[in-house]
C-alpha cells in the first residue's frame, strides 16, 4: 500500500496503490491542466500528464514529496498496465525503467 510517481523524461505517473487516495486533481490543476496543449489521462489508480513543463515538474514534486507520495522507478509499459487494469499484480513484477 502506498503513493507514489514516477517520471519519465518530462512525462509523469502519479499512483496508488491499496486503499490509499490519490491526490485531489484540484491540487494538480495550475500544473498538469494549462493550456489546450495538455495532454493528461486518469484513472481510479493513476493520473498521467505527458510533457510537463520543467518549471511545473519541479513544484509538482515537491507538492507530491509533501503529500507522502515516494518516487518509484517503474518502466513505461507496467505504468500503462496498471493505467489500463488496476491490478496492482502488474507492478509486482518489478519491471524498472533504466531511462
Amino acid at each position: 500500500m502506498g503513493k507514489f510517481y514516477t517520471v519519465i523524461g518530462y512525462d509523469i505517473y502519479i499512483y496508488i496503490t491499496g486503499d490509499e487516495t490519490l491526490i485531489e486533481l484540484s491540487h494538480l490543476k495550475k500544473f498538469l491542466f494549462l493550456g489546450s496543449n495538455s495532454v493528461w489521462r486518469l484513472s481510479p489508480k493513476l493520473i498521467y500528464s505527458k510533457d510537463v513543463s520543467r518549471i511545473f515538474l519541479g513544484e509538482i514534486l515537491h507538492l507530491l514529496n509533501s503529500e507522502g507520495y515516494m518516487i518509484k522507478d517503474y518502466n513505461r509499459i507496467v505504468l500503462e498496465q496498471y493505467f489500463a487494469s488496476g491490478d496492482e499484480k502488474v507492478l509486482s513484477k518489478k519491471s524498472y525503467s533504466f531511462s
